[in-house]
């Protein structure tokens, strides 16, 4: 039997804004009646340790709990005990639970090695950001599967490596590969006995409209385009054909360039609020704040409300720009917020006689 660490130091993968101080939880409170889908929402990286323990009556689901990547090793088994009155190491005696907790990998990998009487998932564990090469091939290579890390895209392995390692061990699994996300196009062109995926390429983050314009004679799939995080609106309305708006709307709803705003704007195409609901580029305050919309809360229930989730590769200035005005945009009135200030104001932008008459006809502390 073992025992968990008394403090374990969280690893928090997902540091983004956190839409205007809008939580999930609250938007849960304001629809509480709605088809919220309570197992996502548990392995919800917007719902946290807090939210649970203070709302122990809704029907969270504790095996999805274990895999939420916001809890540590510590909020699992404090969650485990106080909600379910078991111990966590008592739990994970149970395979299902185990391997669900296999998933987080918020949790330390070294836990899970130094844990050998339990079952863990070393199939999940195989892509944890912390499974070097060498691990992997050392003294674990009996448990982890080497085509397992290569085609999902282990980010401790280089892309070089794994690609080599591909090529000399062929097998019929490009579609997974081509969804890693250290590919480039240059490595189709390196690689060319590798089967790449194009359809999968098509959604890929790397594969801009520049390149997918400058290699057109590539096997491209062009409504895989629209949920691509490197294609704009604009870059995807100029591609679609007027009467083919209808069809392709679920996909391109899904683009998570997609805000809010845009939908108001373009009232002349079609939208698919179900995927716009799970779109995770729409914001919970776009939510809150706008409850008449037919917004579908078992698909919001999936959103991570992280458009950055993607990391998107910054390959061209053209991409930074747009990157960065998007974001300015969207922090604005938080930062003019957080930044404005009076006192800030009359030290650093007025002089010793502006000061003095502020303070007299204001009666402003001094």
């Amino acid at each position: 039997m073992y025992k968990i660490p008394y403090k374990i130091e969280r690893v928090n993968h997902f540091n983004f804004i956190n839409n205007n101080h809008m939580t999930l939880i609250r938007l849960i409170h304001d629809q509480l009646d709605a088809n919220w889908d309570w197992n996502d929402l548990s392995g919800n990286q917007n719902i946290t340790l807090p939210d649970v323990m203070t709302n122990q009556h809704l029907p969270w689901n504790m095996a999805l709990l274990l895999t939420n990547p916001s809890f540590s090793l510590n909020d699992c088994e404090h969650v485990v005990s106080k909600l379910y009155q078991i111990r966590l190491d008592e739990l994970l005696e149970q395979q299902k639970y185990s391997y669900m907790l296999s998933r987080n990998h918020s949790i330390p990998l070294d836990w899970f090695l130094n844990h050998p009487e339990l079952s863990f998932s070393f199939y999940d564990l195989a892509i944890h950001p912390q499974a070097t090469l060498d691990l992997i091939h050392g003294e674990y290579a009996d448990k982890f599967d080497i085509h397992r890390v290569t085609m999902m895209g282990n980010s401790a392995i280089p892309i070089q490596t794994i690609l080599e390692h591909v090529q000399e061990n062929p097998r019929d699994v490009s579609p997974i590969l081509s969804t890693h996300k250290g590919i480039q196009y240059e490595h189709t062109e390196e690689f060319p006995s590798i089967r790449w995926h194009w359809p999968t390429l098509s959604t890929h983050q790397n594969m801009t409209p520049e390149i997918v314009d400058q290699y057109s004679d590539k096997e491209w799939y062009r409504p895989k385009f629209w949920t691509n995080p490197s294609f704009y609106l604009e870059d995807i309305i100029k591609r679609i054909p007027d009467h083919h708006y209808t069809f392709y709307a679920a996909t391109y709803s899904m683009n998570p360039n997609i805000r809010f705003e845009d939908i108001d704007t373009l009232q002349n195409i079609p939208w698919r609020w179900r995927a716009l609901s799970a779109n995770s580029g729409i914001t919970i305050r776009d939510i809150r704040t706008n409850p008449d919309k037919p917004w579908d809360y078992a698909y919001v229930s999936k959103n991570t409300f992280n458009p950055w989730k993607y990391e998107y590769s910054m390959t061209t200035s053209m991409d930074r720009m747009k990157y960065t005005s998007w974001y300015i945009q969207a922090i604005k009135d938080e930062l003019f917020a957080h930044a404005w200030d009076i006192g800030r104001m009359v030290n650093w932008c007025l002089d010793h006689q502006e000061r003095e008459e502020l303070i007299e006809n204001w009666n402003l502390p001094a």
